[in-house]
């Protein structure tokens, strides 16, 4: 994949935290029980584009003996002893090569894997409950010409996509929060990496795009990580901007998408009022990490 920026304005500091807590959390270290591609949008008539470890893990040291410094030793003694590759210290480069019958070929293995894949709401973040509807089963919506998204029907190299939807309610403190998580399963590799190259040439051509229903992404700004930095996936691209409603927003929009081998991760939130970056990047990074590890376990 060419890397791509879209507009002239530098990298935010947002950005650069993104990439810190996605590369950060490589697959193998997270929570077995953890288990759109784009779309934390408010129940638009499309959704846009195609319908882990705890990022927290190695911020209070990882030497096994639970006092947070971070010895780099598992055996307690704080030693720092150096036989071995200390826990929870990150791979060089991502590894990890699906079992070849594992990868789906039929749409049935297919949605075997893409809703197999998902999270459940109260495992990704605290107080995050199903929005309505819940799940998009089947679901893919393109970008037209003149910037608008509409629904279709899979494309001949997409074998299944999922989605599920999901709301952390508004509060005294904050408005609400909407986000999407979306797993889809190609035909190919190069399926796979065309999805990636779509979502960059989409936020360069359309900045700013309607969703229906009175919604709309606006100055939006993509670009793809350094491969040699994701350790978690064979290749992501993430997308910000803001996103504005009937009656609300402008709000933070993110999004990133991720590609392991043929299948294809997504996760958008979209924030609300009292919700800052800092707090929606690392829900967005901790959603990723997490179905990225869900994905690495249907494929092993």
């Amino acid at each position: 994949m060419a890397q791509g920026w879209n507009g002239p304005r530098a990298v935010p500091a947002l950005c650069a935290a993104a990439l810190l807590l996605l590369v950060g959390c490589g697959g193998g270290g997270a929570d077995p029980d953890g288990e759109e591609r784009r779309g934390a949008e408010e129940s638009p008539p499309a959704e846009k584009g195609s319908a882990g470890p705890d990022a927290n893990a190695g911020e209070g040291g990882s030497d096994g003996n639970g006092d947070g410094n971070g010895d780099g030793d598992s055996n307690g003694d704080g030693n720092g002893d150096d036989d071995g590759e200390a826990i929870g210290e990150l791979p060089d480069a991502y590894t990890f090569t699906p079992n070849p019958e594992r990868v789906p070929t039929t749409a049935e293995r297919a949605r075997e894997l893409t809703s197999g894949a998902q999270l459940e709401p109260d495992i990704w973040w605290p107080g995050l409950g199903p929005d309505d509807p819940y799940e998009v089963p089947g679901g893919w919506s393109v970008l037209a010409d003149d910037c608008s998204w509409s629904s279709t029907g899979l494309p001949a190299t997409v074998l299944d996509s999922f989605t599920r939807r999901y709301l952390l309610p508004e509060s005294d403190a904050a408005g609400e929060v909407r986000a999407t998580v979306t797993v889809s399963a190609h035909a190919s590799e190069e399926d796979a990496d065309a999805e990636l190259d779509d979502a960059l040439q989409e936020s360069f051509r359309c900045p700013e795009q309607e969703l229906g229903a009175g919604q709309r992404l606006s100055g939006l700004m993509a670009m793809e990580y350094p491969e040699e930095e994701v350790l978690n996936a064979n290749a992501s691209v993430f997308e910000m901007g803001e996103w504005t409603g009937p009656d609300a927003g402008p709000y933070t929009h993110l999004w990133v998408t991720s590609r392991i081998g043929t299948v294809t991760a997504a996760v958008a939130v979209r924030g609300g009022a009292g919700h800052d970056d800092n707090e929606l990047t690392r829900m967005a990074a901790e959603g990723m990490a997490r179905v990225l590890y869900a994905i690495e376990l249907e494929l092993t």
